[in-house]
């Protein structure tokens, strides 16, 4: 069986009005008719000769490894052009057969690759198939999250933690993709602060039409680039918690990073699509920057949760019930000084020999303080601890430490 690369055009499910045939062009309606075929086929053989292509068929592998590349995600949808009536109708106008025909692809693709990690967990060639063969990577483990991780988080879940413990290298990897993210997101933002500063000096007057067209150009590549990375790293953590908690090393200069973006970075790229002279911002740049800034929220809300929520609440509930056991003291006030001493890392001396935490929660601890400082600039990410976590009116203590 002969499987041909999936391109980003095959994902083109609009009516071809020109020879009213169907969606997309006609090679691409081929193409994922012949995927689908081929790929049932695969999926009804027998286990042996399944695990056998993945060593013998490369077109399999180059298939698989462009259709996770190219597939369309849910926010490519935001870049769909309705600024004329053509542009409105051709959105409109789809092929229900086609959308068929990739839904289609979309779940063998899944299955193809949930059977292989699951049937042969046991199978002590894998780890060598996986790597030498290229059939999963870091960057394929990625794409499934944003995929699948949503609608199938458990079967995802499965996949990504049998890949890591049959090569515990990709967690390496991982951890190089958080770093990457949280650079370009530092970087972006500086890009974003220089045009800035030149919009505001030079006004739209000084700008040709031609630099106008650029500079949008340029401002949209950013939103995109800024939400493939923020979608990306969404879905990893809320469907690999535990991947991305082992994974990542600086979460807390990722969540300021992204808290750049909520507090600066957005409002000037809103300024710098105001200031441009052929119409300012249109509703594809208002709406993706109403997306980044969702994505970013929802993103700091997650790694919160996952850093240092969960595992602070974890750690305060056994330590405190270890010294009401101890001690048979459970009152308001013991329970106040707990809570100021998870912030300054210190440990009491009950008698209980009660564990400090670990520098990692300490660490984050200080950034959740930060966050939701009442003198802190990022009042976005402050609105939402304290609105999804009730923490209400927070004050200063002596130790400079946040309490309730």
């Amino acid at each position: 069986m002969q499987f041909p690369p999936f391109l980003e055009e095959d994902n083109d499910t609009t009516w071809d009005l020109t020879s009213n045939t169907g969606g997309g062009s006609e090679y691409g309606r081929a193409v994922t008719k012949l995927l689908n075929v081929n790929l049932k086929q695969l999926l009804e053989s027998n286990d042996a000769t399944f695990y056998r292509s993945f060593s013998t068929n490369p077109s399999l592998i180059k298939f698989l490894d462009t259709f996770l590349r190219f597939r369309s995600r849910t926010i490519d949808a935001l870049w769909i052009s309705t600024a004329t009536k053509n542009d409105v109708a051709r959105s409109t106008m789809v092929d229900e057969r086609k959308i068929k025909s990739l839904d289609n692809l979309d779940r063998r693709v899944f299955t193809t690759f949930y059977r292989l990690m699951v049937t042969n967990e046991t199978n002590a060639s894998l780890g060598t198939v996986l790597s030498k063969h290229h059939v999963i990577d870091a960057p394929k483990l990625l794409d499934l999250c944003v995929l699948y991780g949503r609608k199938h988080h458990n079967h995802v879940r499965t996949i990504v933690a049998g890949a890591v413990k049959v090569n515990p290298h990709y967690l390496a990897s991982f951890t190089q993709a958080w770093a990457y993210t949280t650079k370009k997101l530092v970087g972006s933002a500086a890009l974003v602060n220089t045009e800035a500063l030149k919009a505001k000096g030079n006004g739209q007057g000084n700008r040709t039409t031609k630099a106008t067209a650029a500079l949008r150009r340029k401002m949209r590549d950013v939103l995109k680039f800024v939400l493939d990375m923020l979608d990306t790293a969404l879905s990893v953590v809320d469907t690999c918690p535990d991947i991305f908690r082992t994974s990542c090393e600086q979460p807390l200069e990722m969540l300021r990073a992204i808290a750049t973006y909520l507090d600066e970075t957005l409002r000037q790229l809103e300024q710098i699509f105001a200031s441009l002279a052929d119409g300012g911002a249109w509703d594809v740049d208002t709406n993706a920057i109403h997306v980044v800034r969702s994505l970013s929220l929802r993103l700091s809300h997650s790694i919160l949760n996952q850093c240092l929520l969960n595992p602070l609440e974890t750690h305060y509930r056994r330590e405190t019930s270890h010294a009401t056991k101890s001690n048979h003291v459970d009152t308001a006030e013991e329970e106040d000084e707990e809570l100021q001493l998870l912030g300054t890392g210190e440990t009491k001396n009950n008698n209980n020999n009660n564990a400090s935490l670990t520098t990692a929660n300490t660490s984050l601890w200080a950034v959740l303080n930060e966050l939701c400082s009442s003198t802190t600039s990022m009042t976005a990410l402050r609105i939402l601890l304290q609105t999804h976590y009730n923490i209400g009116t927070w004050r200063k203590t002596t130790t400079g430490c946040l309490g309730t």
